[in-house]
């Protein structure tokens, strides 16, 4: 991979501009107006790089391919400085990933997003790393180092990545081992304490083999400051702390026959995710800044750590001039362990721990044919096998939970309220009260299918393929008692009490409960005492997950067939056409209510339209498309019981919904050394019927779906003097107002934004040196991640936001 380039992204803010701004954009302003005078002096490119893909199995220039693709090569990465998948998602249209933490990824595609997480969760946007499917939401965020490309496909892909493309997929592709040494180092420092370290080194070993090492290491301290931070807890929230290292081993003894093998490790260990409730006021009365701070009251100090492992076996062999066979082979396993404070604010309501461990196997084997000059396609096999052990437990103050039923939170003085009972009751609540929740759940995933295409005449083809899968799912769900909670003693004392004292009032209409001084008061104390124990006894023992008195489990089985149609037409003159139909589907799964009873959530299903058109020339690159999709049965959350949130959410299938967008990605090649990009994207995505616990959501978007989204940028490189070059990438990114619920209510969204990334730097091509400066979120712009999030089950929404300004320094070398 280059290391020539290295560069930034992210986001923007009209405030006044730091002189290290005004610096970097003047000197990008020299670089793009003497570009073109100079350009005759230095061997610069003269035509936009071709894009070659495998989104259909096959390498396939990206304008003849029939589905709306963004691809981003391994030079354009290092070129715009894309250092995480959510900046590279960004530059394509219908496009979003906001990443909380490293197990929170929310990736959205025309608007669609996909970010279920637990042991029965499923995915409606694939996720493949060299081929791999890793599409849970918890393992399936990925540091991106030493990248050969990344791409982002649109649309149903139910054919060529699987059933969790229901509506597109990411397919993240490596750096294999090359047949000469070489490599690069790059490090950069920057504002907020920020450290990163890249490298990898290329080694033949002989003529047929080569070995290829790559690492990685960055961290960042926090952006939100945790104000009521105490006991050991971080002073800041979401930082980065990442390191990963990948081997990898090709053999290739000859032009027929290769194998890779690689394997990877990743560890993260960020500072806690930030929870700032929309509705606890800080002490001094005020409610918090979420762009910048946080009252977080953890009982524990909070943590996340994650462990990933993983290995990939590909093999390539081309049996003849028309059939060839491939197999990928791949196993991971993660875990992670976070604790944090879920209700976002400084008095110590609900924390929430989590203990998940995953592995899972997958297996694609493929033939590759063609048949004289008009027909290829492929056929195969694939399968996925999973398991997931997951705890998720809830720490809680009872004192307070029993103060909030009367509607009371702080006192005057903005200390919190809390209940306290006489003595006298012998009933004690637990301000550290831990209830819990095992989870485990088992998927096996069984699928053939084909995808043919047959050119017509030389210039009108057809594709078309189907894919049949078979999910089998098992989900187990244990609520252990952990004691009769008491608020549970509270109200069972409380009905006990009352009905008893209706009896003596009956006797006596002057007979008072609260009145130790009446005649039958004794009599009346003692019955409530010898009705207590049974009474106790009868009542639920937990107060958030009811005792399931040993494991409950249950099976499932999904089929589906999944179609997909295109006609294809080359106007010969660098002009494609295409038409399309797919079909996709979210598998359905298995999850556990409130009372730990395990239940099914049916499949979701949609069916999309779609028309195009690709150009392609030496100065002009675009597709553009315009599509349709009708979605039914959506699987969606909604809360058990609106009146008592406590007891959590549920997924549901819920009604229909249907979007219209359209889309255009283009570049061009405005003069040698300087090329540009453009992107837009419409999207018109709402419930058509929806009607849920919580109310009536019909003709509200969905969450994480902007209406419009456009990214527009630059790259230039002119020649200074000897072997210096000097080089420039900036973009601007705009995003429309965002909504992250269902509800498309304030707080719980996020207004439309402008962010502007950029780089600039000198390099020496003889000696391989390079230097830059980058900044992302030039403008400071301020923004929000996600909003709602699981405090919202306890009445306290809460606030997560995106990153500052940052910028810092790079130096890179190439060897």
């Amino acid at each position: 991979m280059s290391s020539k380039f290295s560069g930034c992204a992210q986001s923007v803010r009209r405030r006044g501009v730091a002189r290290r701004a005004a610096g970097l954009m003047s000197l990008a302003s020299v670089l793009i107006v003497a570009a073109p005078a100079l350009a005759e002096e230095a061997e610069l490119p003269g035509t936009l790089e071709e894009v070659i893909v495998t989104a259909q199995k096959r390498a396939e220039a990206l304008e003849d391919v029939p589905i709306a693709i963004s691809a981003y090569g391994g030079q354009t990465i290092e070129k715009m400085r894309l250092r995480s998948v959510e900046e590279v998602a960004s530059l394509a249209p219908s496009t979003n990933y906001k990443n909380q933490s490293p197990a929170a990824p929310s990736i959205s595609i025309r608007g669609i997003t996909s970010d279920e997480s637990g042991a029965g969760s499923e995915s409606a946007v694939s996720t493949y790393l060299d081929g791999v499917d890793i599409s849970r939401r918890e393992g399936a965020q990925m540091a991106i180092y030493d990248m050969d490309r990344i791409e982002i496909v649109r649309g149903p892909q139910g054919t060529l990545f699987g059933t969790a493309s229901q509506i597109g997929g990411l397919s993240l592709i490596t750096r294999k081992p090359q047949d000469e040494f070489g490599g690069y180092l790059n490090a950069a420092v920057g504002n907020l304490d920020y450290r990163r370290v890249e490298g990898a080194v290329n080694l033949p070993v002989s003529d047929v083999a080569a070995f290829r090492l790559a690492g990685f290491h960055e961290e960042r301290t926090g952006y939100i400051e945790n104000k009521a931070a105490a006991g050991g807890d971080a002073q800041d929230y979401m930082g980065l702390d990442t390191t990963g290292a990948r081997a990898s081993f090709k053999f290739e003894p000859n032009d027929r026959f290769s194998l890779t093998a690689v394997a990877y490790v990743q560890h993260d260990n960020p500072t806690g995710t930030q929870f700032t409730s929309f509705t606890i006021p800080t002490p001094s009365l005020g409610y918090a800044d979420y762009y910048k701070e946080t009252y977080q009251a953890p009982r524990k100090p909070s943590n996340f750590e994650r462990n990933v492992y993983g290995g990939t076996l590909l093999i390539e062999a081309e049996l003849n001039d028309k059939l060839s066979f491939s197999s990928i082979t791949g196993y991971r396993e993660y875990d992670y362990q976070q604790y944090f404070d879920m209700d976002g604010g400084f008095v110590p309501l609900v924390d929430s721990d989590i203990a998940n461990e995953t592995s899972g196997f997958y297996q694609e084997a493929r033939f590759n044919f063609s048949s004289g000059e008009r027909l290829q396609g492929f056929a195969g096999v694939s399968y996925i096998r999973e398991a997931v052990d997951e705890t998720i437990g809830l720490t809680f103050s009872e004192p307070i939970f029993g103060i909030l039923q009367s509607g009371v939170w702080v006192l005057p003085n903005g200390q919190p309220s809390e209940l306290v009972l006489p003595a006298s009751l012998g009933i004690t609540l637990d301000p550290n009260r831990r209830e819990y929740r095992e989870q485990k759940g088992r998927k096996a995933d069984t699928s053939a299918f084909v995808d043919v295409s047959y050119e017509l005449t030389d210039q009108l083809t057809v594709n078309g393929g189907v894919r049949y899968v078979r999910n089998e799912r098992r989900f187990v769900s244990n609520q252990p008692a952990v004691g009769q909670s008491g608020l549970i003693k509270l109200g069972v004392y409380s009905a006990v009490s009352s009905a008893v004292a209706a009896k003596f009032v009956a006797l006596d209409p002057t007979f008072s409960a609260t009145n130790p001084r009446h005649p039958l008061f004794t009599s009346y104390y003692s019955a409530v005492q010898a009705a207590l124990p049974a009474a106790y006894a009868a009542a639920p023992k937990n107060l958030l997950f009811a005792v399931t008195n040993g494991a409950l489990d249950g099976d499932a089985d999904f089929d589906a067939v999944l179609p997909r149609l295109s006609v294809q037409y080359d106007f010969d003159n660098g002009l494609h056409a295409y038409a399309g139909v797919a079909k996709g589907q979210r598998s359905g799964f298995l999850q556990a209510d409130s009372k730990g009873a395990v239940a099914p959530v049916d499949p979701e299903q949609l069916w999309n339209y779609e028309v195009g058109l690709k150009g392609a020339f030496d100065r002009i690159r675009f597709d553009a498309a315009l599509f349709h999709y009708a979605w039914t049965d959506f699987q969606t959350m909604e809360l058990i019981d609106p009146a008592n949130p406590a007891l959590g959410q549920r997924a549901v299938n819920a009604g229909s919904a249907s979007a219209t967008g359209f889309e255009f990605a283009g570049s061009f090649l405005l003069a040698t050394g300087i090329d540009a990009f453009a992107n837009f994207s419409y999207l018109d995505a709402k419930f058509d019927d929806f009607k849920s616990s919580e109310g009536d959501f019909t003709g509200h978007r969905f969450r994480i779906s902007p209406e419009y989204q456009a990214a527009v940028g630059l790259n230039a490189e002119r020649p200074l003097s000897g072997d210096l070059t000097g080089f420039f990438s900036g973009r601007v990114r705009y995003q429309s107002k965002i909504y992250f619920d269902n509800e498309n209510v304030a707080p719980k969204m996020d207004k439309g934004h402008v962010f502007v990334s950029g780089n600039l730097g000198v390099r020496n091509e003889a000696q391989g040196w390079s230097v830059r400066l980058f900044a992302d979120n030039l403008l400071d712009e301020e923004y929000l991640l996600d909003a709602g999030n699981s405090g919202e089950n306890f009445g306290t929404p809460t606030a997560i936001a995106g990153a500052p300004r940052t910028f810092g320094l790079e130096l890179g070398l190439q060897f």
